[in-house]
């Protein structure tokens, strides 16, 4: 139940830039795809870190009633800790333990929870436009996750009552998008939350499905959305793949997209490992599904380390297998 509720998650260049421009206030979506740059371009740098979640904070003081800039804080700072006590955590397994970082995480339920009300209040006000309504119920789903994740990861996440909390927030979420999906049967960029979850739910063992089956709301609501197949690895990649399809289409949801990638290239990596494929389906399988998704990464961040490093293994691998086709 625990990996259940841990995504892979939300694992750019130069500083981000607050001036003013032709003696314009930069626009706050400018000030965001700033932000992104400055993060996934540099997610090996604590220093980056740093850097790109003061900027989130200044553009929140700036914008104080977008729920979703609350939201690209908390990303930036779960990824940041994740990587601050990275070959560290096992030692001092909850952060909790930790005074700074218990500080940290208080700090970080209650930007969360801010998120939230800011998410309410934008909801009030926003006259029953189903644009908006969307909008803002998707905030309100991903600031949930937020919440859950990070309790998993860093806190009493093992625990009985850690464990009940996280998965009520991820239930709560999902509720959410539940909603903003029903309002706007096209609106697919929740699938990125959705296939996430469904997939941790069917990796785990035969015992902890069964336990997770009757004890976790999540899985209830993943259920309802599914007809009773929740476990089903194919089926949650596909659910993803709908997520990253649907792309950006408005630049709120550029983070999103981002993600859904991600995930999804972690995703396929793991797969096409456990498939077992043919030599020359394996072929098929990099050059159709994983290189394509790493590259539109890379031509978004083309100084990540990690993608460069993924693009590098892939083209060997093709290399590596294309010759050995060749020769028989």
């Amino acid at each position: 139940m625990r990996m259940m509720l841990l995504l892979v998650l939300w694992l750019v260049g130069g500083g981000v830039s607050m001036a003013k421009t032709r003696g314009q206030e930069v626009p706050a979506e400018a000030k965001v795809e700033a932000i992104l740059q400055l993060f996934y371009n540099n997610m090996h740098s604590i220093e980056k870190h740093a850097e790109a979640k003061a900027a989130a904070y200044a553009l929140i003081e700036k914008c104080p009633n977008n729920p979703l800039l609350f939201e690209l804080w908390a990303a930036i700072e779960w990824s940041a800790i994740s990587l601050e006590l990275e070959g560290k955590f096992d030692e001092r397994r909850f952060i909790l333990d930790i005074a700074p970082y218990r500080k940290r995480a208080e700090y970080y339920h209650s930007m969360v929870q801010r998120g939230l009300e800011t998410a309410d209040q934008a909801l009030l006000i926003g006259n029953g436009e189903m644009a908006s309504r969307r909008k803002w119920l998707f905030a309100k789903g991903a600031l949930y996750f937020a919440d859950s994740k990070f309790t998993v990861k860093f806190e009493d996440g093992k625990g009985f009552d850690g464990m009940r909390r996280a998965d009520q927030s991820a239930a709560n979420g999902i509720r959410e998008f539940k909603k903003s999906m029903a309002e706007d049967s096209t609106f697919f960029a929740p699938y990125l939350y959705l296939g996430g979850a469904r997939y941790q739910m069917s990796i785990q063992s035969w015992v902890n499905r069964t336990a997770v089956r009757f004890a976790s709301h999540a899985f209830a609501e993943i259920n309802s959305l599914c007809e009773g197949d929740v476990i089903n690895k194919p089926a949650s990649i596909q659910w993803l793949e709908r997520s990253y399809a649907y792309g950006a289409p408005e630049p709120w949801l550029k983070k999103n997209w981002i993600e859904s990638a991600l995930v999804l290239e972690g995703m396929y990596e793991k797969f096409r490992v456990e498939a077992g494929f043919k030599l020359s389906d394996e072929v098929v399988f990099i050059e159709n599904k994983e290189l394509p998704v790493v590259l539109r990464l890379l031509e978004q961040f083309p100084e990540n380390k990690r993608l460069n490093a993924r693009k590098e293994a892939l083209d060997l691998r093709l290399s590596i297998l294309n010759n050995y086709l060749n020769k028989k």
